[in-house]
């Protein structure tokens, strides 16, 4: 019997209100895909903990910037640790863990 047999591997699907407007009170992202509405220019939402090899997707269905933050201690493309990514207002971007401290954008936004 194959090893996959009988395994999903799907990844979650979550549907996310942007609140908060700092690292500390922004709504949590799930690995998987994650639809955020709400987002206002000043809301956000935090990505998990990372580990290498981590995906998540988001996709901005609010027409408004959208505030992403890294957990704690962590950096999201060039921007420093612990502070903001700006997305842009109707877009999807991957992000994905190339360390327990570091995101990147798939595509790679300027930052």
């Amino acid at each position: 019997r194959p090893p996959w047999e009988g395994v999903n591997n799907r990844k979650s699907y979550s549907a996310v209100v942007a609140t908060g407007a700092a690292q500390g009170n922004a709504n949590a992202l799930a690995e998987g895909f994650n639809v955020v509405a709400s987002a206002n220019g000043a809301l956000g939402v935090i990505l998990p903990v990372a580990s290498a090899g981590m995906e998540v997707i988001v996709k901005n269905n609010a027409a408004a910037v959208l505030l992403v933050y890294p957990n704690t201690a962590a950096a999201i493309n060039a921007v420093a640790a612990n502070t903001n990514f700006n997305m842009p207002s109707l877009t999807s971007c991957i992000f994905y863990a190339s360390s327990s401290t570091q995101w990147f954008t798939v595509p790679l936004v300027a930052s």
